[in-house]
């Protein structure tokens, strides 16, 4: 079963219980709701042979009696139970002992607080039997639904299965297909220049050149990023300074800086291999958009998560979220007249995705930032 399928299957399931909590909740509580008005409207006035008790309490809190007893409690226990609940406000009304709705009030005239507790029994007892046949009922459809998810998302997703592979084949296929005729094409450019000098023609072609290799290595990059390597334990720590000093050489020869800012022994559990290219990424698309400076840090926080935030200087005019800088082939106006193709941000989306990460990118007080949460 592909991820996809395995993530489709689990929002379905999901779905499906939501609604059936819902439904199940609204259907008890609706009953119980109704079977504790019911019981209140004859308490206030129990009818001849309703399965209740009334006991009055004078001002020296003895009692008072109010009518027959036909609760099946005994005597003594319905006069135990009333003591217990003439201490409630006046109007007061409740469940006590899971089965017997009770009313407070009191007789200003005859200055009489009254207890009357009716027997709902058999009442509880059925809407206790719906309320396990209906999560009993649940369950069962829950299980059928995840049945006939199995069976049938197969068949839904092929077709989506099909489209995804095929360009994944694509994009392998076209990332070999680049490698000849660009180095037929450079070693063509090479040989013009060797015979009849360099010109504005022959270092066109070897732009156009170095364009389309970069453009295969980004494809070459796909393929890397969603294969899934060995996961293990590794010193994020370790390989984000390592990538860090490496891009803090290529800062320093466009006359910027790059300011480190990594935790020590920062470990996670991975593909150190996706989690390195990731590193690279974010550092070179900094170093690309940068004006003057950029910022890498790492760190721990707490509840857990591991952060890893890239940030540099930008002359975006904009402000807040960019999600649709992840969006393949999409290019921001600062990326006019600079080498690239948009794939960039949309492979370190789907790395991030495939260790279960979340990425998001703002432009913030003249910053564009980039935030790895693991």
């Amino acid at each position: 079963m592909t991820k996809f399928r395995r993530k489709f299957i689990l929002y379905a399931m999901l779905a499906m219980f939501v609604l059936l909590a819902v439904l199940i909740a609204a259907v008890n509580i609706t009953g119980y709701a109704a079977a504790a008005n019911d019981a209140d409207r004859i308490t206030r006035e129990p009818p001849l042979g309703a399965r209740s008790f009334t006991i009055g309490f004078d001002k020296e809190k003895n009692p008072v009696p109010g009518g027959e007893n036909l609760s099946g409690l005994s005597d003594s226990d319905a006069q135990a139970l009333a003591e217990k609940l003439r201490h409630e406000k006046n109007g007061k009304t409740g469940w006590v002992n899971d089965y017997y709705r009770y009313r407070v009030y009191k007789d200003k005239d005859a200055d009489v607080k009254y207890v009357t507790v009716l027997d709902r029994s058999r009442e509880v007892k059925t809407l206790q039997s719906t309320l396990v046949a209906s999560v009993i009922g649940g369950a069962v459809c829950l299980a059928l639904w995840f049945v006939f998810l199995l069976v049938i998302t197969p068949r839904l997703l092929k077709p989506l299965e099909d489209v995804d592979r095929r360009q994944k084949q694509f994009i392998a296929e076209a990332e070999k297909e680049f490698k000849v005729p660009l180095t037929v094409i450079a070693a063509d450019a090479e040989i013009l220049e060797l015979e009849n000098g360099a010109s504005e023609h022959t270092q066109s072609i070897r732009r156009q050149v170095s364009k389309m290799n970069a453009t295969a290595r980004q494809l070459a990059a796909l393929s890397l990023f969603e294969q899934k390597g060995e996961i293990s334990e590794y010193d994020l720590s370790a390989a984000a300074a390592e990538a860090g000093e490496h891009a803090q050489t290529l800062f320093t020869k466009q006359g910027k800086t790059l300011t480190l800012d990594i935790q020590p022994n920062v470990r996670f559990t991975g593909d150190e291999d996706a989690a390195r290219n990731m590193l690279t990424e974010l550092a070179g698309n900094a170093l690309k958009f940068s004006l003057t400076r950029a910022t890498l840090k790492l760190s721990h926080t707490e509840g857990g998560y591991t952060e890893i935030r890239c940030s540099n200087d930008t002359e975006l005019e904009l402000s807040g979220k960019l999600p649709q800088v992840f969006d393949r082939f999409v290019r921001l106006d600062n990326a006019e007249g600079k080498p690239g193709s948009g794939l960039g941000l949309s492979y370190l989306r789907d790395a991030v995705r495939a260790q279960n990460g979340r990425v998001e990118a703002e432009v913030k007080n003249g910053e564009f930032i980039i935030r790895i949460t693991f």
